[in-house]
């Protein structure tokens, strides 16, 4: 049981939404939060230097654009 729980927990800190939401995201991964609208607003939201057109763009016609 406890392998599973340690594999699961390696698992969950490599995407990104945990990135993100834990402050572990950097520019490296701009490109791939900019490809859903939702990983892409917090991207520019949470990391200093993202390109905010770029991850805009990645938002147009969402709820996530303003």
């Amino acid at each position: 049981m406890m392998k599973i729980l340690k594999r699961s927990a390696e698992e969950v800190g490599q995407t990104l939404g945990y990135r993100v939401m834990n402050g572990l995201a950097t520019i490296a991964d701009e490109e791939e939060a900019c490809k859903e609208p939702i990983w892409a607003y917090w991207f520019a939201r949470a990391v200093k230097g993202a390109n905010i057109d770029k991850c805009r763009k990645a938002c147009k016609g969402t709820e996530y654009a303003f």
